[in-house]
């Protein structure tokens, strides 16, 4: 049985080149042994340059866009994962309620999703902009949930999505048991620290 290895880029993986290519010679070694699998809140093409910069291995699954795309070598695994985190998701009626809170700003489109709308909060407002989203949103009956880091990303996902369930989603789909399934770091952003269990 191969080792599901699930590490987070965010703020955990890059930076120190010297330990980078240390890691990267170990899991070379095992290589064969292990399922490695990239977790990051940034989009596919921003995680692809990130993993091209730091000269990290080649993931074997990467779990982008705050959990709600699963790419298994570069290819978007779209059928379960997505009908399982698209129930109850318009995303052009929360695209609509969000545009109602004019200190939410829209980020660049390259992070913008079918899955995923996000948004910088203006550093002049008040945090109750976020839970009045949060309200707004439940109010109309939309499966959604809002992540807010870094005191000012504000993402808003398929309430049956994150970087937590989209491991589990993998670790299920490769009938990985809990005792062979490793998971490094959290940012703070859609967080991977849940129970994995099976």
């Amino acid at each position: 049985m191969k080792l599901l290895l699930v590490i987070e880029l965010d703020n955990t993986l890059v930076g120190n080149n010297r330990a980078i290519a240390a890691l990267n010679e170990r899991l070379e070694a095992i290589q064969n042994q292990i399922y490695l699998v990239y977790v990051t809140s940034s989009s596919y093409a921003a995680s692809r340059r990130t993993i091209a910069q730091a000269r990290l291995l080649k993931p074997d699954y990467l779990i982008a866009s705050v959990g709600t795309e699963i790419y298994q070598r570069g290819v978007l695994l779209e059928k379960d994962w997505t009908n399982q985190i698209s129930k109850d998701w318009d995303r052009d009626v929360i695209w609509a309620i969000a545009s109602y809170f004019s200190a939410l700003i829209p980020q660049p489109d390259s992070e913008q999703t079918p899955w995923k709308l996000s948004f910088c909060l203006d550093m002049d407002a008040p945090l109750e902009v976020i839970h009045d989203l949060e309200d707004l949103l439940n109010f109309t009956g939309l499966q959604t949930q809002v992540v807010f880091s870094n005191g000012r990303d504000v993402d808003i996902i398929p309430k049956d999505s994150n970087k937590g369930k989209a491991t589990v989603y993998l670790q299920d789909l490769l009938r990985s048991q809990s005792d062979a399934t490793i998971v490094c770091g959290g940012s703070g952003k859609g967080e991977i620290a849940q129970p994995i269990s099976n």
